[in-house]
């Protein structure tokens, strides 16, 4: 009996090895994934690549991402790798849409972007449109930016003039860059200060325009119609140009470039020449690039007619000739779940934004400004159409007769909407 029982025993452990054996062998045959490797491009300053890659790649060992910094300043551009050929994935801001036009973005359908459908809610609307076109999705969203204003809240202090209060409007506004300002008709020297530092050639006076309810468009995603002559829209080229021509609180560009030669009055904006000036969230204090040679306050965009923020938004794409899109997609879903990769941007993700962690980097002031930021931000297009882009010119061609001869904005304004009527026809 005994001998009985212990050969049902060394059967019963026999067995137990065989099993375990197969299943070893069962669990052998599972195919180690091949490695991979993806070449990843991105601004500079624009994130914590070092730290991210690394913990990326322990999490995916066979996936290795090399990255290549391009600098902001000359030498090689991210469109440079993307034009060659020589990158899988890279980061930018939305003017990559239009590479995508030239065929070097790899469109995303919805199987592709599957590990996205449980956070796409969590993201800021406008997001995702701002980097698809024409119904396609081209690139997944890494961070946004809003425009602000920010004041010279050192050079206030010495002039004894009271800061606005934060929910100022364009009357606090006027009122402040008036008091600061010390810049006037007989020129500029290292004691003058500017009230408000803003080039007409740039996004100042389409975000007035916007602010007051007016547009030089009537959408901007979809453009049907141009609006130069639109009652709203005159008024608000008034407030912005009278800032030059009535107020004279803004100098012209020449006159700006006269004194600030290297960059007019983005130069006085680093030097701390300048009562207060608009900007994006992201070049707060000047950034990585130039440091602000002041102290200053960001405050909310002056409060007009229409509560509204303008935004920008950087992407993440996968490009044409990219081999390994799967592990690409991989990549960028990694870095979809981390705020600090959004570097100095916004994080593009609501539950982001809220997360102590990346609320602890930042000041209470700006805390309280991201908080107040309205739900409606307009983002701006991925690329510019061609009657867009006529309408834009004939505006700002507008604006800069009207500054350099002080003419009658109403009349200059209905004369481009003239020129520009028949362009969406």
């Amino acid at each position: 009996m005994r001998l009985m029982l212990r050969r049902v025993a060394l059967l019963t452990l026999l067995v137990a090895m065989v099993l375990s054996l197969s299943g070893c062998m069962a669990m052998g045959l599972t195919p180690t994934p091949e490695p991979v490797t993806l070449k990843f491009t991105v601004g500079e300053y624009a994130m914590p690549i070092e730290r991210l890659v690394e913990e990326f790649h322990q999490k995916y060992p066979w996936i290795t991402v090399e990255y290549y910094k391009v600098g902001t300043r000359g030498g090689n551009s991210v469109e440079q790798f993307v034009r060659a050929g020589s990158t899988d994935i890279f980061r930018a801001p939305r003017e990559a849409m239009a590479w995508a036009a030239d065929g070097l973005v790899k469109p995303l359908d919805e199987i592709q972007l599957d590990d996205w459908s449980e956070i796409r809610g969590d993201y800021y609307g406008g997001l995702w449109e701002a980097l698809a076109s024409q119904g396609t999705q081209f690139g997944i969203p890494a961070g946004m930016d809003v425009y602000v204003s920010y004041v010279n809240s050192q050079q206030a202090e010495a002039l004894g003039v009271d800061l606005p209060p934060k929910d100022w409007d364009m009357f606090d506004f006027v009122e402040f860059i008036s008091e600061t300002n010390s810049w006037d008709e007989g020129g500029l020297s290292d004691a003058s200060l500017i009230g408000f530092c803003t080039d007409p050639q740039a996004m100042d006076p389409i975000v007035f325009t916007y602010m007051h309810g007016g547009g030089i468009v009537d959408s901007i995603e979809n453009p049907r119609v141009a609006l130069l002559d639109d009652p709203l829209t005159i008024e608000a080229t008034q407030t912005y140009t009278d800032l030059f021509t009535r107020y004279r609180v803004a100098p012209s560009p020449q006159v700006a470039r006269r004194f600030y030669p290297r960059g007019g009055v983005y130069e006085a904006q680093i030097r701390g020449r300048c009562g207060a000036w608009f900007g994006w969230f992201s070049e707060r204090g000047g950034a990585d690039i130039y440091a602000w040679q002041n102290e200053w306050q960001m405050y909310r965009l002056p409060q007009d007619q229409v509560e509204m923020e303008m935004g920008n938004v950087e992407g993440y794409y996968v490009t044409a000739n990219c081999q390994h899109p799967k592990e690409a997609l991989t990549f960028i879903r990694f870095l979809s779940d981390r705020w600090d990769a959004a570097g100095q941007l916004l994080p593009p993700r609501v539950s982001q934004q809220l997360d102590g962690s990346y609320r602890a980097t930042l000041t209470e002031e700006l805390v309280a400004v991201a908080d107040g930021f309205s739900d409606d931000i307009i983002f701006l297009p991925g690329g510019y159409t061609p009657a867009l882009e006529a309408v834009g010119v004939a505006y700002y061609t507008a604006i800069g007769q009207i500054i350099a001869e002080d003419l009658d904005v109403a009349r200059i304004l209905e004369q481009a909407q003239e020129r520009v009527a028949a362009t969406f026809e």
